[in-house]
């Protein structure tokens, strides 16, 4: 086919003015593609500081945790060096457990404050938390139990109330007690009745939740417990919290410092806020 010379012209403008078009697209596209990255960077640049946010925090939380407990069980212990071995193992103990660690330090604290050594408290929070995640009562089941038994050893004797309260917590102490004992459950209870288990009984109880003769049954339940869903969640939330308290730790004198420097600042400007 001949083309003239005003037929080409008009061919190249209208292809040139297509591909016009095409540029511009293809330019919006960039431009709206550009415009999409920056917002998504944005996104994901405020999710990461406030991910970053949260951890810092938790991390400044439990090592302020930790410093409290620390002075708690140094006092119950004697020495800073005898709290810090203790927490350690009991930091170590938590991990293995579907349980978090400052409900251990909770329950274990309760024991040793009414003189229990501390060399017997993890083996008995063993029995009681493998007892309690075979009876379906889990952590709430371990504060309850050591709730009745710190009761217990302050008092110096086992009420009737105590045995109710660990077998609503999930403990078998009838069971165990009457095994301990040499009695049958029925004189146990009555015995609890009417106020006559004393401190021998007591200590025949705890040493029974010590060794864990009578619980065998339930050996291993809370390792058990640890692998599930929740304890598994448990252990994380516990890892997580405790390696973000040793990267705040070197910062805590700064952190208190400054925290001193609010104090003030807000101690000098309420009273100037006052009407007068």
């Amino acid at each position: 086919m001949s083309l003239d010379l005003g037929t080409l012209v008009a061919y190249i403008e209208a292809d040139d003015s297509q591909y016009n078009r095409t540029l511009d697209r293809a330019e919006g596209r960039q431009s709206r593609f550009g415009a999409a990255m920056r917002t998504g960077l944005k996104v994901a640049g405020g999710a990461f500081l406030t991910v970053a946010g949260a951890a810092g925090a938790l991390g400044v939380k439990t090592a302020a945790a930790n410093e409290q407990a620390e002075i708690s069980f140094t006092t119950m212990l004697g020495s800073a060096k005898n709290a810090q071995s203790f927490l350690t193992d009991l930091s170590d103990f938590a991990a293995k457990t579907p349980f978090a660690f400052p409900e251990l330090q909770t329950a274990a604290g309760s024991l040793i404050s009414v003189g229990i050594d501390a060399k017997k408290v993890i083996p008995i929070m063993t029995n009681l938390g493998n007892a309690t995640s075979g009876m379906g009562t889990g952590s709430e089941g371990v504060k309850r139990a050591t709730v009745a038994l710190q009761q217990m050893n302050a008092a110096g004797k086992i009420s009737m109330e105590d045995l109710n309260q660990l077998r609503d917590a999930g403990i078998p102490v009838y069971d165990l007690l009457a095994a301990a004992t040499g009695k049958s459950v029925q004189q146990v209870a009555e015995l609890a009745n009417k106020g006559k288990l004393g401190r021998e009984e007591l200590g025949q109880l705890m040493s029974a939740l010590e060794s864990g003769k009578g619980l065998e049954r339930f050996a291993g339940l809370m390792d058990k417990q640890s692998q599930s869903l929740s304890g598994m969640w448990s252990t994380l939330q516990d890892t997580i919290g405790m390696g973000m308290a040793k990267v705040v730790e070197p910062l805590l004198p700064l952190i208190k410092q400054g925290l001193g420097g609010a104090i003030e600042f807000v101690t000098a400007a309420i009273p100037a806020s006052r009407p007068a």
